[in-house]
């Protein structure tokens, strides 16, 4: 896999479905932050107990779709590339094990 694209540094870059905007875009900024926050999550885990290994797991799987359907220029090309919905569940799971972290 190249590292490069040849395609010259215009202050855009190119989502998934090959739409470009500019690096400043607020999506591009949204989808580095879960970036940094999924690799802050990662060593988190590496050096936690085995529950909050798997709650932690749990976590960047769904922080993986967020920041893959940011990186999708629209809902039709997230469906395409078979990047996996955020559902309702999951955000109700994620606000119940923040509350109960919360407690401790």
């Amino acid at each position: 896999m190249k590292i490069y694209t040849r395609t010259g540094d215009q202050g855009q870059t190119s989502l998934l479905g090959g739409s470009r905007v500019p690096k400043d875009h607020l999506r591009i900024e949204a989808y580095g932050t879960i970036d940094e926050l999924n690799s802050h999550l990662g060593l988190l885990r590496d050096w936690s107990t085995e529950r909050h290994k798997s709650l932690l797991q749990d976590v960047q799987t769904i922080l993986f779709s967020i920041g893959s359907r940011l990186a999708s220029g629209s809902e039709a090309e997230a469906d395409t590339f078979k990047v996996p919905p955020v559902t309702d569940e999951q955000v109700a799971a994620l606000e119940k094990v923040m509350d109960e972290l919360d407690k401790e």
